[in-house]
C-alpha cells in the first residue's frame, strides 16, 4: 500500500515555520526519535485528525467525476484510514489496496460514516458543486497534490478542491474539526494551496485573482478570501522563502506563541517553558496582589489573556505527553516524584441485562422521559429531513457570554445583556 509522504513543510503548518523558524528541526528530532522508538519520545495518531480524514475521502467520493451517490448514500460504510506519521494532509488512498480487513488494525483505522458526518460533508459537496458546475468553470479537480518545490524545496500540499472559473482561481479548503475556528483571511495554508496550484496553472489559464475558502460546516463557517496573484508572489518571495530558509539554517531561533498549539516538540521545549516563566512573573502581578492591574490610554484594562492561552496549551500538552509516556511503559517523574496511570473516578452501573424487569417488580418507572435535543434529532434523520420537516419548529437561544478578541466577527454583547444572562440561568427575575 502507499501511503504519502509526511511533509515537514507543507501548508498546515507553513504558519508554525514562519512563526518559529526552529520548529522544523525540533518537530522532525521529535519524529526521528519517535520512529527510533527512544524512550520518552511517542507520537500517536489524533482521533479527531482520524475522523478528519475519513471525512476528506467521503468528500473526495462524492466528488469524483460523474458519482451518483451522496454523503447520505455512505451513512454506516466503513472508510479506511492508513497510519501514518502526523496526518497532516488529507490521505490518498484506494480501498483495493486493502489485502484483507481481517488485519486493516495493522495498517490503519476503520471509520464509519453516521449521519452526522455525511450531512455535514454533504454541505461541503455542494457547496463545492454549485461552484463547479458554474457556466464559466474551465478546470475542477479534487483531492490533487501539489508541489511547492519553487518555494519549499521537497514539500507539496494536497488541495481539496480547486476550481478555475473565468479569471478566478478557487482553492477551496474543507475543515472538519470544529474546535478552533478558521479564517480565510491572511490564511497561511491558503495562501501555500493557492501558490501551489498556481505555479502549475498560471501558464494554462488568464488568472487575476485567487480565492481562499475556508469551509468548516460543523461550526458554520464559511470564510473566504481574495488575493490578487502578484501579490501572492510577492509574500512567497518577501516572507515564505526568507523563513524557510531561516529554518533550515545551522541554529535556528525558537519563537514561543499561539503557534505552539499543535507543535509536537511542545511538551519538550525549553524555550516555550522559559517563555512562560518569564511572562508570567511578568505578566500577572494582580495574582499575587502586589499591583493592581495596568490601564492603557484608551481605558482599557489590560489582561494578559493571550498568556493564559499558552499557558492553557501549554499545560495541557504536558499532561498528554506525559500521560502517552505512561502508556508506553516510560517512568515519568517531575523531579520531585513519580507519576503513574490511575483509574479515574469510578461510574455505576447496572449489572443485569434485565434491569428493566427487576425495577418494574420494584415499583421503579426504568425510563426517564426527557426530549431529545435538536442536535440529536438531526443526527438520527440526517440533515436533508430534519430542514423538511423540524426546522421550523426550532430556536436558536443565545450562548454563554463568553470571551472573544475584537478581531472576531460577532457582535459584541452589552454588560447589561451579560449580567441578564446570568441573572436567568441562575433562576433570577430582573
Amino acid at each position: 500500500m502507499s501511503i504519502p509522504t509526511h511533509t515537514m513543510w507543507g501548508p498546515s503548518v507553513a504558519a508554525r515555520r514562519i512563526a518559529c523558524a526552529g520548529s522544523l528541526k525540533a518537530e522532525e528530532e521529535v519524529l526521528r526519535k519517535a520512529k527510533a522508538k527512544e524512550p520518552g519520545f511517542v507520537i500517536t495518531e489524533s482521533v479527531y485528525a482520524v475522523i478528519g480524514s475519513a471525512a476528506h475521502r467521503l468528500a473526495e467520493l462524492c466528488l469524483e467525476k460523474d458519482t451518483v451517490l451522496e454523503a447520505e448514500d455512505w451513512v454506516g460504510e466503513q472508510l479506511f484510514v492508513p497510519m501514518q506519521d502526523g496526518l497532516d494532509e488529507p490521505i490518498e488512498f484506494d480501498n483495493d489496496q486493502v489485502e484483507t480487513w481481517e488485519d486493516v488494525c495493522d495498517k490503519g483505522y476503520l471509520v464509519t460514516v453516521d449521519n452526522e458526518m455525511a450531512h455535514h460533508v454533504q454541505s461541503f459537496v455542494e457547496y463545492v458543486n454549485d461552484i463547479r458546475n458554474h457556466s464559466d468553470c474551465q478546470y475542477f479537480a479534487t483531492e490533487t497534490r501539489y508541489s511547492l518545490d519553487r518555494w519549499l524545496p521537497g514539500n507539496h500540499g494536497t488541495a481539496d478542491a480547486v476550481a478555475v472559473v473565468g479569471k478566478d482561481l478557487f482553492v477551496i479548503d474543507f475543515k472538519y474539526g470544529k474546535g478552533v475556528k478558521v479564517e480565510a483571511k491572511d490564511n497561511v495554508q491558503a495562501k501555500l494551496y493557492a501558490l501551489a496550484v498556481l505555479d502549475r496553472f498560471e501558464p494554462l489559464f488568464d488568472i487575476k485573482t485567487v480565492v481562499g475558502v475556508i469551509h468548516q460546516p460543523r461550526i458554520d463557517n464559511i470564510s473566504s478570501c481574495a488575493y490578487f496573484v502578484d501579490d501572492l508572489f510577492a509574500w512567497a518571495d518577501d516572507v515564505l522563502v526568507p523563513a524557510y530558509q531561516a529554518s533550515v539554517s545551522d541554529n535556528p531561533a525558537r519563537t514561543p506563541g499561539s503557534h505552539c498549539r499543535f507543535c509536537t516538540a511542545q511538551p519538550i521545549c525549553g524555550e516555550v517553558k522559559d517563555h512562560l516563566q518569564t511572562m508570567i512573573q511578568e505578566g500577572f502581578p494582580i495574582l499575587d496582589g502586589k499591583e493592581q492591574a495596568t490601564q492603557s490610554e484608551d481605558g482599557k484594562v489590560y489582561v494578559p489573556l493571550d498568556i493564559a492561552a499558552l499557558a492553557k496549551d501549554w499545560a495541557n500538552a504536558v499532561e498528554a505527553y506525559a500521560v502517552k509516556l505512561l502508556e508506553s511503559g516510560v517512568d515519568v517523574s517531575d523531579g520531585t516524584q513519580g507519576y503513574k496511570l490511575v483509574h479515574g473516578r469510578s461510574r455505576r452501573d447496572w449489572a443485569d441485562e434485565d434491569i428493566e424487569h427487576v425495577l418494574e417488580s420494584a415499583g421503579i418507572e426504568p425510563f426517564v422521559k426527557k426530549i431529545k435535543s435538536p442536535a440529536q434529532v438531526e443526527k438520527e434523520l440526517g440533515k436533508k429531513t430534519f430542514s423538511s420537516q423540524l426546522a421550523t419548529h426550532v430556536v436558536k437561544k443565545p450562548g454563554k457570554p463568553t470571551l472573544a478578541p475584537e478581531s472576531d466577527k460577532r457582535p459584541a454583547i452589552s454588560s447589561a445583556d451579560a449580567l441578564g444572562f446570568e441573572d436567568e440561568t441562575a433562576g433570577g427575575s430582573q
